[in-house]
C-alpha cells in the first residue's frame, strides 16, 4: 500500500474515534517529500517520507499523526525561540510521548486504542512537565548544546537529509528513526515566502489554532468525546492573562514610597476638609534587577521588563540598575531616566542559581529597595536565608515556582 493510503486509513480510523484530534489533522495538507528526513511540520503542512510511511505499520502512523497535532496544539512551532533545536526538539518529543503514554494506558476502546511504540523517546520522570522545564534538564545534562540559535535549522533534530537510505550506515528512515527513537520533527513557522516568519505573522498563526482548537474542544464536548487531560491543556492555553505592567507598577510604588510626610497634604482627605500626611519618598533609594541569562528569556523580554520599570520609577527619586546573572553575578549597570530607547548588555549563559545574585548584593553591602528578578524559574538552588531586602520573582513562561522568600508574579508573554 502506498505511503499516501496509509495515511489516509490511519486518519479515518482517529476520525471515526476521536474527533478533537481529527479536527486538527484533518486541516493540515500531508505533503510527500522524499528529501524529508522522517516527517517535520511547521502546522501549516506535514512533510514525510514514503520510504518511513511505507516501513510503518497502521498503528505506528496512527501514533504519528496524535504526535504531530500535539506539537500545534502545544504551538511548538512557535515556542523555540533562541533554543539549541535539537535539544529543543527532544524535549518536545518527550513531553508528548508522557501524554499519548498515559492516554494509552487508560483508553477504553481497543479497536481504535493509541498504541506507543516502544522505541520512540519516553522518559517517566518527564511526565506533566512543559517543554521548556524537560528543555532545561537536557541542557544541564548536554552543557556541549548550550549554543542559542535564531531562525529555522533545517537540520534541527540531527538526522540525515536524503531520499532513501541516509548517512548512518545505508539505514533506511524508519531503521534509523528505530534507533534514535526519533521520527519527527518540528519546524519555526514561516511565511508564504519560505522566510521566517514575522511577530504579527506568528501572532495570526498562533490565533488561527487557538480557534481551531476551541471548535475541537467544542466539538468533542458534544460528541461526548472528550480526550483523557485535553481539558486541562485547554484550561492551560486559553487561562486569562494578567495585566503584568499594573501589578509591578503598584508593586513598585508600594516600595518607594515608604513614609508619610506632614508637610504635604494628602489630597484624598481634602473632601472631609481633614488633613492627613502624605505618604512619599523623601531618600533616593535604588531599585535592583537582575536579569536571568541562562535560560528562555531572550535580551528583548529583558529590555521590556527594565524600560517598564524604567517609566513606572521616573517619576521617583530612585535609581534603577540592572544585574545579569547565570551562576554567577555580574556588576550591575545603571540605567538613566534618559537611556532611551533602552539597551541592555547581558552577560553570561551558563547554568542558574538563584544563590548569585542575592549574594552579590550582601556581599557588595548594597541597600535596594527591592530587588527584581526576571528568570524562567528552572533551578532549585537558592540563597540559604530569606535576605532583609524584598525581593519580586518575574517568572517567565513556567507556571509553578515556589521561592523561599520574596513574592512571585508569572507572566506567560511579554
Amino acid at each position: 500500500m502506498k505511503a499516501i493510503d496509509l495515511i489516509a486509513k490511519a486518519k479515518t480510523s482517529i476520525l471515526l474515534n476521536n474527533p478533537f484530534y481529527a479536527n486538527i489533522i484533518m486541516r493540515i495538507p500531508f505533503i510527500e517529500n522524499k528529501e524529508c528526513p522522517t516527517l517535520q511540520t511547521d502546522s501549516t503542512k506535514i512533510e514525510y517520507n514514503p520510504l518511513l510511511i511505507e516501513a510503518s505499520s497502521v498503528q505506528e502512523i496512527r501514533f504519528y499523526c496524535y504526535h504531530e497535532a500535539f506539537h500545534i496544539i502545544f504551538l511548538h512551532h512557535l515556542r523555540r525561540g533562541i533554543k539549541n533545536p535539537d535539544l529543543y526538539n527532544k524535549a518536545a518529543d518527550y513531553v508528548i510521548n508522557s501524554i499519548l503514554k498515559e492516554m494509552a494506558d487508560n483508553y477504553n476502546n481497543k479497536k481504535y486504542a493509541i498504541s506507543v511504540p516502544d522505541w520512540v523517546l519516553y522518559d517517566a520522570r518527564f511526565k506533566g512537565m512543559y517543554v521548556e522545564e524537560v528543555y532545561k534538564i537536557l541542557l544541564d545534562e548536554n552543557p556541549q548544546q548550550n549554543k542559542p540559535q535564531q531562525g529555522n535549522n533545517q537540520q534541527g533534530s540531527g538526522q540525515s537529509s536524503g531520499n532513501s537510505k541516509g548517512d548512518s550506515g545505508g539505514e533506511s528512515p524508519y531503521e534509523k528513526a528505530k534507533r534514535t527513537g526519533r521520527f519527527d520533527e518540528v519546524k519555526d513557522l514561516k511565511n508564504k515566502e519560505g522566510k521566517a516568519a514575522s511577530e504579527s505573522e506568528k501572532k495570526e498563526n498562533e490565533q488561527q489554532w487557538k480557534g481551531i482548537i476551541q471548535q475541537s474542544h467544542a466539538a468533542a464536548k458534544r460528541a461526548g468525546k472528550v480526550p483523557l487531560g485535553i481539558d486541562r491543556i485547554i484550561e492551560e492555553l486559553f487561562e486569562p492573562q494578567i495585566d503584568w505592567r499594573s501589578v509591578l507598577s503598584q508593586y513598585l510604588t508600594t516600595k518607594v514610597y515608604n513614609d508619610y510626610t506632614w508637610l504635604k497634604r494628602n489630597l484624598n482627605y481634602v473632601f472631609a476638609d481633614i488633613y492627613m500626611p502624605k505618604l512619599e519618598s523623601e531618600q533616593v533609594g535604588n531599585i535592583l534587577i537582575w536579569m536571568d541569562t541562562s535560560g528562555s528569556v531572550g535580551k528583548k523580554e529583558m529590555e521590556i521588563l527594565a524600560t517598564e520599570v524604567q517609566g513606572i520609577l521616573s517619576s521617583f527619586n530612585v535609581e534603577l540598575s540592572v544585574g545579569y546573572f547565570d551562576s554567577n553575578a555580574y556588576e550591575p549597570e545603571t540605567i538613566e531616566a534618559n537611556d532611551y530607547p533602552l539597551k541592555l548588555h547581558p552577560k553570561g549563559g551558563g547554568g542558574t542559581d538563584f544563590d548569585a545574585p542575592v549574594r552579590y548584593v550582601i556581599d557588595n553591602y548594597l541597600e535596594p529597595e527591592c530587588v527584581i528578578i526576571l528568570t524562567d524559574g528552572y533551578c532549585s538552588s537558592f540563597y540559604k536565608e530569606e535576605p532583609s531586602f524584598p525581593v519580586l520573582w518575574v517568572v517567565y513562561g513556567k507556571k509553578e515556582f515556589n521561592p523561599p522568600y520574596g513574592e512571585v508574579m508569572f507572566i506567560k508573554e511579554f
